[in-house]
């Protein structure tokens, strides 16, 4: 399982908060380590949020098929809002779809009993990636006034 660190800028509070997203602006060193850290890994995750717009996941623990060195699953504890957010790619091999469905499905029981809430974090950046979209338009029309 391939770990990362966490980057030094989720240390302050977000510059950005919604009730969906929290956003941080960095700059200067800040910037480079975050640029670093989403650059390292053999295995990236990126989710394709439509019309170009592609998110980078970072800070998952991997898990990884041997047999075709690819992602089947993914995953990153947010203790501070109870979360468990998964990631599960789109070209999984029937047999580790088989294998991830009874993997999931005990799972979703165990967060269930400690309090945990399960979110796909596919879908949750491609709901986050329309959020921020209708904020840049709000603030750039805001900004124009």
């Amino acid at each position: 399982m391939d770990k990362q660190k966490e980057s030094s800028y989720r240390k302050r509070k977000p510059d950005l908060e919604t009730e969906s997203l929290r956003i941080w602006t960095s700059i200067g060193i800040e910037a480079k380590e975050v640029k670093k850290l989403a650059e390292e890994g053999k295995h990236k995750i990126e989710v394709d949020c439509g019309k170009g717009f592609k998110m980078r996941l970072i800070g998952f623990t991997k898990m990884i098929d041997e047999k075709t060195d690819q992602i089947v699953f993914a995953y990153k504890f947010k203790k501070r809002d109870r979360i468990i957010m998964y990631y599960l790619p789109d070209n999984l091999t029937q047999e580790n779809k088989q294998k991830i469905k009874i993997f999931m499905t005990k799972v979703q029981a165990i967060a269930g009993m400690i309090g945990y809430e399960l979110i796909d974090a596919q879908k949750s950046s491609i709901t986050a990636a329309d959020e921020a979209k209708r904020l840049k338009k709000k603030f750039t029309s805001d900004y124009m006034k």
